[in-house]
């Protein structure tokens, strides 16, 4: 009984600290410390901010197929390219009712910095049998490499609709 209370004070002395939070009496100048509800709260956004940019990085590594790949694409990009600069993007997918399109366009336009219009950016080509369609985009003003890989792992974001991205 009393390893498991002692097991249980671990826990709780663990999960405080962890939570930068300790006991009001423990301290000689009495301090304000923070109210645990706040304190967990402050830890679950931090949290949250790195799952959300672990999720971004891990799309667009997707992008190359492995780390190793992203890199070498930047440092080509460097070497190559100057920003800002137009540029279009094609998408080869599946022939639908024009939702793809319109999902593609609101995903692109969650791309920092990137403003797509439906009128004067996009153009659909269907295939000779209408099995598929190429969608492009573009001419799209694209201020910085990161932006072209946030592009392409917005567009390939929809798989398995979106069969190609070039």
């Amino acid at each position: 009984s009393s390893s498991s209370s002692s097991s249980s004070s671990s826990s709780s002395d663990n999960i405080s600290s962890r939570l930068n939070f300790t006991d009001p009496s423990s301290e000689a100048g009495g301090g304000h410390d923070p109210n645990p509800t706040e304190a967990l709260i402050a830890s679950l956004g931090e949290v949250s901010a790195s799952a959300d940019r672990n999720e971004k990085h891990n799309s667009r590594v997707a992008v190359f197929g492995c780390e190793d790949e992203l890199e070498k694409w930047k440092l080509l990009d460097a070497e190559v390219n100057t920003y800002p600069m137009l540029r279009t993007f094609k998408a080869m997918a599946s022939a639908d009712d024009g939702q793809l399109v319109k999902d593609l366009v609101t995903r692109l336009n969650n791309v920092e910095g990137l403003e797509v219009d439906a009128a004067k950016h996009v153009s659909i080509k269907p295939s000779s049998k209408g099995n598929y369609q190429s969608i492009s985009f573009g001419p799209l003003l694209v201020s910085s490499g990161e932006q072209v890989i946030d592009i392409f792992a917005e567009l390939k974001a929809e798989q398995p609709r979106v069969r190609y991205v070039i």
